[in-house]
């Protein structure tokens, strides 16, 4: 989609990148904030309260993402439909803290990472073609900011270093994996690392941010995100909206308790 059409403080529907215009009276975005006022719409069309909160917010972290296949039988490695959470050590908050910053990037391997394999948990996912080979998916968060040098770089021809270090990180989380899955590196026959900057091109996450805008006590509650905008019509949804009980949207609609 190109833009959100608007007349005055009403929407009248989308435009998608074609040109085609859909014409409609309600308009649902699962779009973060600075996507969905920032580009979107355009910022100025906002009032100004809504322009500083929406240039105020502070977005969630990210990861790095390991996609990979495998040739390795994962149940005989003890594995099963499961999510895992695997920690070096037992002070969860020190590791989820540095993963609001670059951190990772000097750790080998990550402290702390999430595996799932996917073909375990629907085996109708194992391609006939490709009989024994699990997909998995790995995750270790790490903070934008260790990307941002690369930001304004074209997806698809980004410079050498940045592959070099995706390279390098890849295999550092594959070391982190094999101490809980032993062999683990010598069964991987397919790897793709996506990074912040991924998300950044895939999702459309402002910052590469994994949970929209960051929970922190000056953006939930009161001050967070209504569903209800300023645009009659415009409703925010997923995570980057929260219904506030006991108070009223700029309309006068009484709100009820419960996210949205």
């Amino acid at each position: 989609m190109k833009r959100i059409l608007v007349e005055g403080k009403k929407v009248i529907g989308v435009e998608l990148d074609s040109g085609e215009e859909i014409r409609s009276s309600v308009v649902i975005s699962n779009a973060d904030p600075e996507i969905t006022f920032g580009q979107l719409i355009g910022k100025e069309k906002l009032s100004p309260r809504l322009k500083r909160k929406v240039d105020s917010v502070r977005y969630s972290t990210s990861c790095l993402s390991l996609f990979f296949a495998t040739d390795m039988d994962l149940r005989a490695a003890g594995l099963d439909s499961g999510n895992y959470w695997f920690y070096d050590h037992v002070d969860v908050d020190k590791i989820y803290s540095d993963g609001l910053t670059d951190a990772l990037l000097r750790r080998r391997p990550p402290p702390g990472m999430f595996l799932t394999a996917t073909t375990l948990k629907d085996p109708s996912k194992m391609p006939a073609h490709g009989a024994g080979h699990h997909t998995c998916e790995s995750f270790a968060f790490v903070g934008y900011e260790a990307f941002e040098q690369w930001a304004k770089t074209k997806y698809g021809s980004r410079p050498a270093d940045y592959d070099a270090m995706k390279e390098d990180l890849a295999w550092r989380m594959v070391r982190g994996l094999e101490k809980h899955v032993p062999g683990l590196s010598k069964h991987i026959v397919f790897y793709s690392l996506g990074t912040p900057l991924t998300n950044e091109h895939y999702l459309n996450a402002t910052r590469g941010n994994l949970y929209g805008i960051e929970k922190s006590p000056q953006q939930v509650g009161p001050w967070a995100f209504s569903p209800r905008t300023e645009f009659e019509g415009l409703y925010l949804s997923g995570e980057h909206a929260q219904s506030r009980r006991g108070r009223r949207d700029p309309i006068g609609h009484q709100r009820s308790q419960g996210g949205a």
